[in-house]
Protein backbone atom coordinates (compact mmCIF):
# COMPACT_ATOMS: atom_id res chain seq x y z
CA UNK A 1 0.00 0.00 0.00
CA UNK A 2 1.51 3.19 0.45
CA UNK A 3 1.30 6.68 2.82
CA UNK A 4 0.09 9.76 1.54
CA UNK A 5 0.42 13.23 3.02
CA UNK A 6 -0.85 15.60 0.33
CA UNK A 7 0.00 18.57 2.10
CA UNK A 8 3.68 19.75 1.49
CA UNK A 9 5.00 16.12 0.62
CA UNK A 10 5.91 13.80 -2.18
CA UNK A 11 2.99 10.16 -2.93
CA UNK A 12 5.08 7.46 -1.57
CA UNK A 13 4.14 4.22 -3.29
CA UNK A 14 4.95 0.41 -2.17
CA UNK A 15 7.29 -1.98 -4.61
CA UNK A 16 3.98 -2.39 -6.78
CA UNK A 17 4.50 0.73 -9.35
CA UNK A 18 0.85 1.04 -10.53
CA UNK A 19 -1.03 4.42 -9.77
CA UNK A 20 -3.00 4.86 -6.67
CA UNK A 21 -5.94 6.96 -5.85
CA UNK A 22 -7.10 7.75 -2.32
CA UNK A 23 -10.00 9.31 -0.39
CA UNK A 24 -8.26 10.03 2.98
CA UNK A 25 -9.05 12.25 6.30
CA UNK A 26 -5.65 13.83 6.97
CA UNK A 27 -5.18 14.75 10.77
CA UNK A 28 -3.46 18.21 11.41
CA UNK A 29 -0.60 17.29 13.55
CA UNK A 30 0.74 19.03 16.43
CA UNK A 31 4.43 18.02 17.46
CA UNK A 32 4.34 16.04 20.32
CA UNK A 33 0.56 14.81 20.11
CA UNK A 34 0.90 12.14 18.05
CA UNK A 35 4.34 9.80 18.73
CA UNK A 36 3.01 7.12 20.69
CA UNK A 37 0.06 5.36 18.28
CA UNK A 38 -3.15 6.16 16.64
CA UNK A 39 -6.40 5.00 15.88
CA UNK A 40 -9.60 4.89 14.45
CA UNK A 41 -12.94 3.56 13.56
CA UNK A 42 -13.96 2.07 10.35
CA UNK A 43 -17.37 0.92 9.19
CA UNK A 44 -17.76 -0.37 5.66
CA UNK A 45 -21.07 -1.62 3.61
CA UNK A 46 -19.32 -2.84 0.24
CA UNK A 47 -15.60 -3.26 -0.38
CA UNK A 48 -14.96 -5.21 -3.77
CA UNK A 49 -12.35 -4.66 -6.54
CA UNK A 50 -11.19 -7.60 -9.38
CA UNK A 51 -8.08 -9.47 -8.94
CA UNK A 52 -5.90 -8.86 -11.88
CA UNK A 53 -3.02 -10.09 -10.88
CA UNK A 54 -0.95 -8.57 -13.35
CA UNK A 55 -2.58 -5.17 -13.23
CA UNK A 56 -2.28 -5.78 -9.43
CA UNK A 57 -5.79 -4.33 -8.87
CA UNK A 58 -6.88 -4.09 -5.08
CA UNK A 59 -9.53 -2.25 -2.93
CA UNK A 60 -8.48 -1.47 1.18
CA UNK A 61 -10.74 0.75 3.55
CA UNK A 62 -8.11 1.49 6.62
CA UNK A 63 -5.91 3.52 8.26
CA UNK A 64 -1.95 5.09 7.95
CA UNK A 65 0.17 6.03 10.59
CA UNK A 66 3.75 7.62 9.14
CA UNK A 67 6.35 7.75 11.77
CA UNK A 68 9.43 8.68 9.76
CA UNK A 69 9.72 11.57 7.76
CA UNK A 70 12.95 12.37 5.61
CA UNK A 71 11.40 15.21 3.40
CA UNK A 72 9.86 13.10 1.48
CA UNK A 73 6.62 12.54 3.13
CA UNK A 74 5.94 9.36 5.56
CA UNK A 75 8.70 7.54 4.09
CA UNK A 76 8.29 4.47 6.90
CA UNK A 77 4.84 3.78 7.98
CA UNK A 78 2.14 1.23 9.37
CA UNK A 79 -1.16 0.36 8.27
CA UNK A 80 -3.77 -1.74 8.85
CA UNK A 81 -7.90 -2.16 7.75
CA UNK A 82 -9.26 -4.13 4.97
CA UNK A 83 -8.36 -5.52 1.59
CA UNK A 84 -9.90 -6.72 -1.29
CA UNK A 85 -8.26 -7.53 -4.66
CA UNK A 86 -4.41 -8.80 -5.67
CA UNK A 87 -2.44 -8.79 -2.84
CA UNK A 88 1.63 -7.78 -2.71
CA UNK A 89 2.68 -11.45 -2.99
CA UNK A 90 0.73 -11.92 -6.43
CA UNK A 91 -2.28 -13.65 -4.94
CA UNK A 92 -6.00 -12.70 -4.11
CA UNK A 93 -7.75 -11.72 -0.99
CA UNK A 94 -11.49 -11.15 -0.56
CA UNK A 95 -12.38 -8.92 2.23
CA UNK A 96 -9.49 -9.58 4.39
CA UNK A 97 -8.29 -8.04 7.25
CA UNK A 98 -4.59 -6.95 6.64
CA UNK A 99 -1.93 -4.94 8.35
CA UNK A 100 1.80 -3.86 6.44
CA UNK A 101 4.59 -1.35 7.06
CA UNK A 102 7.70 0.57 5.03
CA UNK A 103 10.53 0.68 6.57
CA UNK A 104 14.55 0.67 5.58
CA UNK A 105 14.15 -2.97 4.30
CA UNK A 106 10.87 -2.24 2.25
CA UNK A 107 7.32 -2.71 2.10
CA UNK A 108 6.10 -5.70 3.98
CA UNK A 109 2.00 -6.81 3.75
CA UNK A 110 0.35 -9.50 5.99
CA UNK A 111 -3.06 -10.76 4.48
CA UNK A 112 -5.27 -12.95 6.88
CA UNK A 113 -8.07 -14.56 4.74
CA UNK A 114 -9.30 -16.41 7.84
CA UNK A 115 -10.32 -13.15 9.36
CA UNK A 116 -12.40 -11.14 7.21
CA UNK A 117 -14.23 -7.39 7.24
CA UNK A 118 -17.46 -7.70 9.82
CA UNK A 119 -19.53 -5.70 7.38
CA UNK A 120 -21.96 -3.24 8.67
CA UNK A 121 -20.45 -2.74 11.80
CA UNK A 122 -17.70 -0.37 13.49
CA UNK A 123 -13.80 -2.22 14.05
CA UNK A 124 -11.36 0.06 15.82
CA UNK A 125 -8.12 0.16 14.27
CA UNK A 126 -5.19 0.88 17.10
CA UNK A 127 -1.17 1.32 16.37
CA UNK A 128 0.66 1.95 19.57
CA UNK A 129 4.27 2.14 20.87
CA UNK A 130 5.50 -1.33 21.71
CA UNK A 131 8.90 0.04 22.63
CA UNK A 132 11.86 1.54 20.99
CA UNK A 133 11.66 1.24 17.17
CA UNK A 134 8.19 -1.43 17.37
CA UNK A 135 4.96 -1.00 16.86
CA UNK A 136 1.93 -3.18 17.93
CA UNK A 137 -1.09 -3.34 15.37
CA UNK A 138 -4.72 -4.01 17.09
CA UNK A 139 -8.12 -4.94 14.92
CA UNK A 140 -10.92 -4.89 17.63
CA UNK A 141 -8.92 -4.97 20.93
CA UNK A 142 -6.44 -7.90 19.27
CA UNK A 143 -2.86 -7.72 18.47
CA UNK A 144 -2.67 -8.74 14.56
CA UNK A 145 1.19 -8.11 14.43
CA UNK A 146 3.43 -5.93 14.95
CA UNK A 147 6.31 -3.61 12.96
CA UNK A 148 10.25 -3.92 14.35
CA UNK A 149 13.06 -2.03 13.04
CA UNK A 150 10.39 0.56 12.39
CA UNK A 151 12.21 3.54 14.61
CA UNK A 152 10.41 6.61 14.54
CA UNK A 153 11.48 10.46 14.05
CA UNK A 154 10.31 14.11 14.07
CA UNK A 155 6.49 14.06 12.58
CA UNK A 156 4.00 11.62 12.39
CA UNK A 157 1.22 11.30 9.67
CA UNK A 158 -2.07 10.02 10.11
CA UNK A 159 -4.80 9.55 7.63
CA UNK A 160 -7.80 6.96 7.03
CA UNK A 161 -9.73 6.07 3.86
CA UNK A 162 -9.76 4.60 0.94
CA UNK A 163 -6.83 3.50 -1.17
CA UNK A 164 -7.27 2.00 -5.01
CA UNK A 165 -5.49 1.09 -7.68
CA UNK A 166 -8.23 1.89 -10.38
CA UNK A 167 -10.85 5.00 -10.14
CA UNK A 168 -13.27 2.55 -12.98
CA UNK A 169 -13.71 -0.72 -11.12
CA UNK A 170 -14.16 -1.33 -7.62
CA UNK A 171 -16.43 -0.19 -5.08
CA UNK A 172 -16.34 0.94 -1.64
CA UNK A 173 -19.06 2.67 0.93
CA UNK A 174 -17.93 3.22 4.42
CA UNK A 175 -17.34 5.19 7.04
CA UNK A 176 -14.68 6.97 9.50
CA UNK A 177 -14.89 8.11 13.24
CA UNK A 178 -13.68 8.23 16.43
CA UNK A 179 -9.92 9.31 15.64
CA UNK A 180 -7.65 9.52 18.44
CA UNK A 181 -3.54 9.67 18.95
CA UNK A 182 -1.49 8.94 21.87
CA UNK A 183 1.29 11.83 22.67
CA UNK A 184 4.85 11.14 23.90
CA UNK A 185 3.39 9.75 27.13
CA UNK A 186 1.18 7.23 25.81
CA UNK A 187 -1.46 9.55 26.89
CA UNK A 188 -4.76 8.99 24.44
CA UNK A 189 -6.18 12.10 23.22
CA UNK A 190 -9.60 11.21 21.81
CA UNK A 191 -11.50 13.22 19.10
CA UNK A 192 -8.21 15.39 17.88
CA UNK A 193 -8.39 14.09 14.09
CA UNK A 194 -11.96 16.06 14.01
CA UNK A 195 -12.27 19.27 11.14
CA UNK A 196 -9.06 18.55 9.96
CA UNK A 197 -8.36 18.03 5.98
CA UNK A 198 -9.95 16.00 3.60
CA UNK A 199 -8.36 15.06 0.28
CA UNK A 200 -9.70 13.00 -2.44
CA UNK A 201 -9.00 11.51 -6.03
CA UNK A 202 -5.27 11.90 -5.16
CA UNK A 203 -3.36 10.18 -8.03
CA UNK A 204 -0.26 12.36 -7.79
CA UNK A 205 0.21 13.55 -4.64
CA UNK A 206 -2.29 16.41 -5.11
CA UNK A 207 -5.98 16.77 -4.38
CA UNK A 208 -8.73 16.80 -7.26
CA UNK A 209 -12.42 16.28 -7.94
CA UNK A 210 -13.75 12.36 -8.45
CA UNK A 211 -13.35 8.97 -7.72
CA UNK A 212 -12.62 8.10 -4.85
CA UNK A 213 -14.90 10.81 -2.72
CA UNK A 214 -15.24 11.45 0.72
CA UNK A 215 -16.85 13.92 2.16
CA UNK A 216 -17.76 15.30 6.01
CA UNK A 217 -20.69 13.47 7.74
CA UNK A 218 -21.60 15.53 10.85
CA UNK A 219 -22.15 13.14 13.52
CA UNK A 220 -20.30 10.88 12.57
CA UNK A 221 -16.97 11.47 10.97
CA UNK A 222 -16.13 11.45 7.54
CA UNK A 223 -17.92 9.10 4.29
CA UNK A 224 -16.17 7.56 1.73
CA UNK A 225 -17.26 6.14 -1.68
CA UNK A 226 -15.83 4.80 -4.54
CA UNK A 227 -18.07 4.30 -7.58
CA UNK A 228 -21.14 4.66 -5.14
CA UNK A 229 -23.64 7.73 -4.16
CA UNK A 230 -23.18 9.16 -1.37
Amino acid sequence: MSALCVAGAALTLSGNASAHYYALHQAQVNNGDADDGVSTNLWTNILHSTCNIFEHDFVTHEMWYGIFDNGEGGSWWVEVGFFDGATDGAGCETDAEFWADQRASGYSEHDFASNTLPFGQWVALVIDTAGTCAWNVFVNGSVIGTSTSNCPFSGRSLQSGIETTSQTTGSVLGWSGGWSEANASNTWLGNVWDNDGLCQSAGDGQCHSGNPQIKWDPGIGTEEVLNENF
